[in-house]
């Protein structure tokens, strides 16, 4: 199997970067935030669910963090895989050079 590696395309890997940590944040951070500033009371729910009203509100604002964890897992990744793409190129780099020495 010598000589079957792989290839990788340092461009690709920028692009992908790039929707993994623009795409997530354009399409949740408006949400996100809205969900995160929501300004409710028990007094919202009205008089027969307002005791319900606490649990809503820990729940919708846990939802939120998750989907803040999300983002932040998605950014990180991409900058993880925008850095692998300067690996890759650096590498390739390295393996042009030295075969042109032979």
């Amino acid at each position: 199997m010598a000589g079957k590696g792989h290839k990788v395309d340092p461009a690709q890997l920028n692009e992908a970067a790039k929707v993994l940590q623009d795409l997530p944040k354009q399409a949740c951070e408006g949400p996100i935030a809205a969900v995160e500033q929501i300004n409710l009371s028990a007094a919202s729910f009205g008089p027969a669910h307002g005791d319900c009203f606490t649990g809503y509100s820990a729940s919708i604002q846990r939802m939120a963090k998750c989907a803040r964890s999300y983002l932040a897992a998605s950014d990180e990744f991409g900058r993880k895989l925008a850095a692998s793409k300067d690996l890759y190129q650096s590498n390739e780099d390295a393996n042009a050079a030295e075969m042109r020495k032979h």
